[in-house]
């Protein structure tokens, strides 16, 4: 009998090279049906896509992981929503859809309590990853809970860096400056 060739990547591995091929129409029917707020079945759908049954590439499966962390919030699983917020910032910035993941932490840290770590997860991402114009509505935020990761920490520089770095119009100034 002749040998299968062994496997020479791990999906973990996978870099997103360029942009997603097409996406399968299992992934664009999960997408029509979160636009549709038809969040039950767009989660299975994407679970689809997720578990490698629709055919879909690496960039699409990130895709659709980032769909679900979304799914799963506005259906108000939030710690199900995390767990796959999670699985992005695992992968860190080789993940399409790292940097799109912060501002959904910032509002996963509204509804859930510290024990269940979305501060760490904050925790990953830089000063500098802060700064991209699409994080505007939640910066402030996000300087203030990334400023009490730092301080939990012990990183009282990087904490008062970010905690001066909260405006004074901000709702979070009077937590900052605390």
């Amino acid at each position: 009998g002749h040998k299968k060739a062994p496997m020479t990547f791990t999906p973990e591995a996978v870099k997103p090279t360029g942009p997603a091929g097409p996406p399968s129409k299992v992934l664009e029917r999960a997408l029509k049906l979160y636009d549709a707020e038809d969040y039950a079945n767009a989660s299975i759908e994407l679970n689809k896509v997720i578990e490698g049954q629709s055919g879909d590439d690496e960039a699409n499966k990130q895709r659709a992981e980032f769909f679900m962390g979304k799914t799963l919030f506005n259906m108000k699983y939030y710690s199900a929503s995390l767990s796959y917020f999670d699985k992005i910032v695992q992968k860190g910035p080789n993940h399409r859809y790292y940097q799109k993941t912060l501002q959904w932490l910032a509002s996963l840290s509204r509804f859930l309590p510290e024990s269940a770590g979305v501060l760490e997860k904050i925790g990953k991402y830089t000063k500098a990853d802060l700064d991209q114009p699409a994080l505007e509505p939640v910066r402030d935020e996000l300087y203030y809970l990334l400023g009490r990761y730092h301080y939990q920490k012990g990183n009282f520089k990087d904490a008062i860096d970010l905690f001066s770095s909260v405006p004074e119009k901000s709702e979070f100034y009077p937590k900052a400056k605390f």
